[in-house]
């Protein structure tokens, strides 16, 4: 009996063949990661077996580093990914294949023909800014918490107890605190212990290169604005 997987896969393969002068290779899975179906041109990239002896397999035991299950499991596309097949090159997009719900019932993958000397660089481009974003979210994700307390800073001068006793009453206001000082003289250490003594002690500490802000928007970005102001 056909079902309405069946339907969409039909559909989909269509698709591919219609542009077939246009790929080098098509490939689709269902949502196991089972191969459905490989165009003529991914047969004779695998070696031209028969359809039918990988049709029903895991993609990985006809593609040993395939993707695809990737692509079924977190239902985000590959965009221009440049692989190797043997000694060629070839510049594959993998997509995730949806119901009418939006769930995902497999993947499609194609090689565009004759597009790596055109397309390399800006397939480059896109996997040096998809690294870019992935280790940004990780700096994101690591928490942002204060490196320094009140008992990093050293010191039984005089004037160091005072300072000792500021930043603790610094600690105690909410209201911005601004720190003045040559450079090597602490101030960052000082900082984070206020940090450490506040409130505000378990939300992440946030440091800023000052040196980086445009003079016109150094004190919105100090001490905030009104809505609309821009």
């Amino acid at each position: 009996m056909q079902t309405l997987d069946d339907d969409r896969f039909a559909a989909a393969r269509a698709v591919l063949l219609m542009v077939e002068g246009m790929i080098d290779g098509a490939t689709l899975v269902d949502r196991d990661s089972r191969v459905v179906w490989f165009n003529e041109g991914q047969l004779r990239l695998l070696g031209n077996p028969p359809l039918a002896d990988v049709v029903g397999q895991e993609i990985e035991r006809v593609i040993p580093h395939s993707r695809m299950r990737e692509v079924v499991e977190t239902g985000q596309p590959h965009p221009l990914d440049i692989i190797q097949y043997g000694e060629r090159s070839l510049l594959v997009t993998r997509l995730p294949l949806k119901d009418e719900n939006g769930e995902i019932i497999g993947a499609i993958a194609f090689a565009l023909k004759n597009s790596i000397p055109y397309l390399r660089p800006i397939a480059e481009r896109v996997q040096q800014l998809q690294s870019r974003i992935a280790r940004m979210e990780q700096a994101l994700s690591t928490p942002r918490t204060s490196r320094y307390n009140v008992e990093h800073i050293l010191g039984a001068s005089p004037a160091m107890r005072q300072v000792s006793r500021l930043l603790r009453r610094a600690g105690e206001v909410r209201s911005p605190v601004l720190l003045l000082g040559e450079t090597g003289t602490g101030k960052e250490m000082v900082a984070h212990a206020i940090h450490n003594l506040s409130r505000r002690v378990e939300r992440p500490m946030v440091v800023v290169n000052c040196g980086a802000l445009p003079a016109t928007l150094v004190e919105s970005e100090l001490f905030g604005h009104e809505k609309g102001a821009f």
